[in-house]
């Protein structure tokens, strides 16, 4: 096991012990949660959005082997060294 592993596995040990910690991710994961909803009830339809998102999203994962060769186009003649 290297030495950051073991590092890691103790500041998570620590992390978990932590009561302020604990307080602060449960209301920040809290305020994101209703700060969501609060803005998902302004939308006319919320329903209809999010579904026309989700095919966006698995047209663009369908084609994303495209998508990478663009990047990857567009990066290198811009200069960028893609590994």
């Amino acid at each position: 096991m290297s030495a950051h592993v073991g590092e890691f596995r103790t500041d998570a040990a620590r992390a978990v012990d932590d009561d302020a910690l604990q307080q602060a991710i449960d209301t920040a994961t809290g305020n994101f949660w209703r700060g969501r909803q609060g803005a998902l009830e302004e939308l006319p339809d919320a329903d209809a959005l999010r579904d026309h998102f989700k095919e966006i999203r698995h047209r663009t994962l369908g084609r994303l082997r495209d998508h990478l060769e663009m990047f990857e186009a567009n990066a290198v003649d811009a200069g960028a060294h893609v590994h």
